[in-house]
């Protein structure tokens, strides 16, 4: 009877487990995991066809622009500051209509900079404020993935009201010469990141391609498609790296 017992408990904690482990996958994939999962795919597939990261970008941006009056833009302004006290300011920038503010700093060890940017247009006594922020690192640290993580979750949530958007990209070199065109590699690429074609601006030594996947949520319009992956590869010439740029939903970086 002992054994018939051992049997029903080990297939009820079989069964539990199950259970729980259906409960776990069925759970919505959290904003903060939305928010890296492109960097780290972008990441892995670099490292899968053999391209050495040099810089990775993650930037946040409000959705929609503060409108508001002179004190309230400096209540704004103040506000922020204060949120990033540790950050140093610069002077405003004014040219033209618009105002720039922008704090950095070096964080986690030195191995990232931060960087926020208050950008304010204004028509008279209405000012049109948005925030904007960024990290940025060279190389790639995996060591360091959950502390970057970590502390771009901690700034988003402070600095926005609303879940801002979210863009990434990364930039890095083959080292070698790439045995391959750059269209067949910018392919390649895409196919890696279960991505469709969109369109693609080919040259001999340059191509430049749009595509879209549903594994991220991020997209833009472009000719009435959908498109949220862009991948551009430059040939630099005999015994130079050949570049490549992958981002989401488009490159922030030059190409």
């Amino acid at each position: 009877m002992k054994h018939v017992g051992s049997i029903f408990t080990i297939i009820g904690l079989m069964i539990s487990i199950h259970a729980l482990k259906g409960q776990h996958e069925s759970y919505p994939v959290s904003n903060k995991d939305k928010n890296i999962k492109p960097l780290l795919q972008i990441v892995s597939v670099m490292n899968e066809v053999g391209a050495e990261i040099d810089t990775w970008h993650l930037q946040a941006k409000d959705k929609h622009g503060l409108i508001s009056n002179r004190e309230g833009y400096k209540s704004t302004v103040n506000d922020i500051k204060q949120i990033a006290n540790d950050f140093k300011w610069e002077e405003p920038i004014n040219e033209g209509d618009s105002i720039k503010i922008e704090g950095t700093r070096h964080s986690l060890r030195g191995q990232i900079r931060e960087s926020i940017s208050i950008l304010t247009y204004h028509n008279h006594n209405q000012y049109e404020t948005k925030i904007s922020y960024e990290m940025m690192g060279h190389d790639w640290l995996e060591s360091m993935k959950n502390d970057i993580f970590s502390l771009f979750s901690t700034r988003t949530s402070e600095l926005f009201l609303e879940n801002p958007s979210i863009s990434t990209c990364v930039t890095g070199n083959f080292n070698d010469t790439m045995e391959i065109a750059v269209n067949t590699q910018s392919k390649n690429i895409m196919r890696l990141l279960r991505a469709n074609f969109v369109e693609s601006l080919e040259e001999e030594s340059f191509v430049s391609l749009s595509a879209y996947t549903n594994q991220w949520d991020t997209s833009i319009t472009t000719n009435h498609k959908k498109m949220n992956l862009q991948i551009a590869l430059r040939d630099q010439g005999l015994n130079k790296p050949t570049r490549v740029l992958i981002g989401t939903p488009i490159l922030t970086a030059e190409y």
